[in-house]
């Protein structure tokens, strides 16, 4: 059989000699990738010891060319690209934020090598570490690896787009169902009864957290309370819109903006304890803001949890507040964030059906209400069993 002639692209090349004296002989792969931007042609230049070996490495370049696929060699890093995408995107500064962290594990496992050397592969194997806890940043759920994949999906869209990558390797990692990633039992939740719930209240009346105290027990969220202004507190119709939220950001600072989703954006109603509170809140805001004169440092549109300054609390800032009080009444240790899931629980077990509970919380859907708080509904079917007995348990039996 004819030996097969070597292509055009191939040359095989005489390099030197080995200690006997025998030719070494190397096969140099040179293919045309397109033309620099000086007007010269741009190369892909490697060598090999087999032609075998040259062979397999043309025949992709080849067929890519063929259908417009092949990409040069570049050495763009997958810790610049990450940064260059991030920096491209008209995004607010928590989505650029959030995106970020999406990013970190691909980052902290990939950085250094270039991007064209990253695989499926690769990607599957960082999502089962993710998974197994096998990285430096623990175990990851399906709700946190989903969001990476979908962000590296785009960055390596983008980079096609760009001839950096002819494939996106990404895309055929496929998402991982919430039950393939590990599910620790969630920590035991601590809430207040009612009675702990009125002993707080009265401990912190006419002070100037009391109305920090009241919105938590009334199952709003920390960015909430904080995000409250007293043009969303109706004394009158006796309602508050929660609209505003105040977030930190990972430079230290706080951002107003609006409540994440629809279901977040909502009007309650105020019960009437409530409404006693909001009133003495307000004349004692208006006392101090008249007293301030110049020096006060709040705006036209004056937050409801107010510092002494007129200046509105930072979430951070309301923790350490909320856990002052806790501490000062003697109660069981629970965050600010357990006091929304004291209003919760306190509501379920008083039989508010599962969607109104919801809406109040600003949950998107009930299903979310009853993954978080369905302790509460063990404790109010098991009360349901009680009363059944009740009901059908003859008090006197006949003997």
């Amino acid at each position: 059989m004819a030996r097969q002639q070597l292509p055009p692209q191939i040359k095989k090349k005489i390099i030197g000699q080995d200690a006997k004296g025998r030719d070494v002989i190397r096969y140099e792969v040179v293919v045309d990738v397109g033309d620099r931007a000086d007007g010269k042609r741009k190369q892909t230049r490697r060598r090999f010891k087999t032609e075998t070996e040259a062979r397999a490495f043309l025949s992709p370049i080849l067929g890519d060319k063929t259908r417009g696929l092949h990409v040069a060699p570049n050495d763009l890093t997958v810790e610049r690209a990450v940064s260059s995408w991030l920096s491209s995107q008209r995004i607010e500064r928590k989505t650029f934020e959030a995106y970020t962290n999406n990013l970190r594990p691909v980052v902290e496992q990939f950085g250094p090598r270039a991007i064209q050397s990253v695989t499926k592969d690769d990607i599957e194997r960082l999502v089962k570490a993710l998974i197994d806890g096998s990285t430096p940043r623990g175990v990851w759920a399906a709700t946190s690896i989903n969001p990476m994949l979908s962000r590296l999906r785009s960055l390596m869209d983008d980079l096609i787009g760009q001839g950096v990558l002819s494939r996106n390797p990404a895309r055929l990692v496929k998402n991982v169902r919430r039950e393939d990633t590990l599910k620790p039992d969630p920590p035991k939740r601590t809430t207040l009864t009612s009675e702990q719930v009125q002993q707080l209240l009265e401990h912190v009346k006419n002070t100037q957290d009391e109305v920090l105290i009241l919105f938590s027990l009334l199952g709003l969220r920390r960015a909430e309370i904080c995000g409250l202004r007293w043009s969303n507190v109706d004394l009158d119709a006796k309602t508050l819109t929660v609209e505003w939220q105040v977030v930190p950001t990972s430079i230290g600072t706080e951002v107003k903006k609006r409540t994440k989703t629809t279901a977040s954006t909502r009007t309650l109603p105020l019960p009437e304890h409530a409404v006693n509170t909001l009133t003495r809140a307000r004349r004692r805001y208006l006392r101090e803001r008249m007293a301030s004169g110049s020096a006060w440092a709040g705006d036209e549109d004056g937050h409801v949890y107010w510092q002494p300054s007129g200046a509105g609390y930072a979430p951070g800032t309301a923790d350490q507040r909320w856990n002052k009080a806790i501490a000062d009444t003697g109660l069981p240790r629970l965050t600010l964030h357990e006091g929304r899931h004291t209003a919760a629980t306190l509501l379920l077990l008083e039989g508010a059906p599962l969607a109104v509970v919801a809406a109040w919380l600003g949950h998107a859907s009930a299903d979310v209400t009853l993954r978080v708080y369905a302790h509460a509904q063990k404790q109010a079917v098991e009360a349901a069993a009680s009363a059944f007995d009740a009901m059908y348990t003859t008090k006197n039996p006949a003997k």
